[in-house]
């Protein structure tokens, strides 16, 4: 096989078959990029405090499917203009939006240290899974703090 460029960012392939050669012209155009980025790089730049709680307000360490909870991530030392949160929630928690699961997104702190996120225990939990939480900040690039893999449990 051969590759070689043709114009733009496409790309041209040439192989052998058995009725001879055969060009393909693969084109990356009108696609999306995939921006990938690893969030323990930000490990506790800034303190960003996680933890669950129930309609009682008390913090909740073990989970039960079909349980409601509140996913509450705090900013002890104060919100700053642009701060933002991102979650890529395990696949037993989800936050119900517009009549589906959602398991990745990111809400703004609207000017609140506090934030919470209501989520369904959505299956049973076998063990241990796992979850990110990343706090960025849409105008200081600098500014992001993750506390690294975070763990829930079942009963």
């Amino acid at each position: 096989m051969e590759v070689e460029p043709v114009r733009g960012d496409a790309k041209s392939l040439r192989f052998l078959t058995s009725s001879g050669t055969r060009r393909i012209i693969i084109s990356r155009s009108g696609w999306r990029s995939i921006i990938e980025e690893d969030w323990h790089q930000f490990i506790n730049q800034f303190p960003v405090q996680i933890e669950f709680r129930n309609s009682r307000n008390q913090k909740v360490t073990h989970f039960e499917a079909g349980g409601r909870i509140d996913l509450v991530i705090s900013l002890p030392d104060g919100y700053q203009i642009g701060d933002l949160v991102h979650v890529a929630l395990p696949a037993c928690l989800s936050w119900i939006q517009g009549g589906g699961k959602v398991k990745r997104f990111t809400q703004d702190f609207e000017g609140k240290d506090e934030l919470r996120i209501p989520l369904i225990v959505t299956s049973k939990i076998d063990g241990k899974q796992h979850f990110a939480v990343c706090v960025r900040n849409m105008f200081k690039e600098e500014r992001a703090s993750s506390p690294g893999m975070l763990t829930v449990e079942g009963q």
